[in-house]
């Protein structure tokens, strides 16, 4: 999914060459996003969902128009959007990965490569209005071009990785754009965070996704490792504000020796495991399978395939290990975990495969993960 996302670069070719601060416009054949959220797939989120004036929003000339001009309590007055929408109004579904799968699964497999929520906000309109000034955001963004046409100007950082609370328009650029060009249907942005852009409709119909990375930065960091030295006596302990110097220097050698020790080589994986059990789960639902789940029979030949929307994660402690699938931890053996990283693949795998003895702690393994929705029994012969 990802490799159709940037083709006909490889996914190992943008994240080598683009990610996280090289701006990008991939041209591509017009309907190559259309199944991401389709004209049709809008019409019917509009007419069956229910909005508040946060999750869908109507703006013009940079300013957001009263929900009461297009909503009739937490639904769509259709007559009153539609005249909004011919006036020039640009319409913003936030949140709209939510509504259609295609672009769900997109998201969740974004989330799993960059370890962090990934969400998408639509834009729609139909003038020549721009519905927001020249500005830049503080995460970074793939825009893509679902129908239509748009003209972009976009312009490099004035200030090296910004952060949010920096936002400042007064610092915009005066130079000329770096790139200013038109977004043709079935083409890519990717904007850095801190690039300042702007959007012209073209007076047709145009519709495109904003699929948002928010990008942990080193103060993120910072501010876990913080939250983790609680278990330090000294962190814990009052700043020798009124203490001698001796005392200052010898309160922040101690502090400075557990931070140092808190900051080891495994502290990044760490910090990308704590992030990524911060991401929403994303329900995956197969009625009536779901509730007419048995308890496994095994066979040899049987195949399980991962479905859960977290990859599985290993750590390894002696001749034992532990299995982590989203907020639940299994005890597993190191060589059985081994076996299992496969799974991680997605494709599916027999039992033989994982684990060729299957003996009665590897069945209560895969029989829990497969009745927690983590793994699914499938047909040998699925691809």
């Amino acid at each position: 999914m990802l490799d159709d996302l940037f083709a006909p670069l490889s996914l190992g070719e943008f994240l080598k060459n683009y990610w996280p601060g090289g701006f990008l416009h991939l041209p591509g054949p017009s309907g190559r996003f259309t199944e991401l959220f389709p004209w049709p797939a809008l019409s019917q989120a509009l007419e069956c969902q229910r909005f508040s004036d946060r999750r869908l929003r109507l703006v013009k000339s940079a300013r957001d128009i009263a929900p009461e001009r297009y909503l009739n309590g937490s639904r769509i007055d259709a007559g009153k959007l539609a005249m909004e929408l011919s006036d020039g109004a640009t319409l913003i579904f936030n949140n709209c990965e939510e509504v259609h799968p295609p672009l769900r699964d997109l998201c969740a497999s974004l989330e799993r490569l960059f370890h962090h929520r990934v969400y998408t906000n639509l834009y729609a309109g139909w003038r020549a209005d721009n519905g927001f000034d020249v500005h830049w955001d503080a995460q970074n963004n793939f825009i893509v071009q679902v129908a239509g046409r748009k003209r972009w100007k976009v312009w490099k950082p004035t200030r090296a990785h910004p952060l949010r609370e920096e936002v400042d328009s007064t610092l915009a650029p005066s130079e000329e754009p770096f790139w200013d060009g038109v977004l043709e249907q079935g083409s890519l942005l990717f904007i850095p965070r801190g690039w300042w852009h702007i959007a012209y409709p073209m007076d047709e119909p145009c519709l495109h996704l904003t699929v948002t990375l928010p990008s942990p930065t080193g103060i993120d960091l910072l501010h876990w490792l913080a939250d983790r030295m609680k278990s330090s006596e000294v962190a814990r302990s009052d700043v020798p504000m009124a203490g001698t110097e001796s005392a200052r220097a010898e309160w922040l050698a101690e502090i400075r020796a557990d931070l140092l020790a808190a900051l080891d080589g495994d502290t990044i994986d760490r910090f990308m495991a704590d992030q990524d059990a911060r991401i929403p789960r994303r329900p995956r639902i197969s009625l009536p399978d779901d509730v007419a789940r048995r308890p496994v029979v095994f066979e040899k030949s049987m195949s399980l395939r991962l479905i859960a929307p977290e990859l599985l994660r290993f750590a390894s402690n002696g001749d034992k290990m532990v299995c982590t699938a989203g907020d639940t931890m299994f005890p597993i053996d190191a060589d059985v975990g081994e076996k299992m990283r496969i799974l991680n693949d997605r494709r599916p795998h027999s039992v033989e495969e994982l684990s060729p003895r299957s003996d009665v702690r590897f069945k209560a393994l895969i029989g829990a993960m497969v009745m927690k929705g983590i793994l699914k029994r499938v047909d040998s012969s699925a691809g």
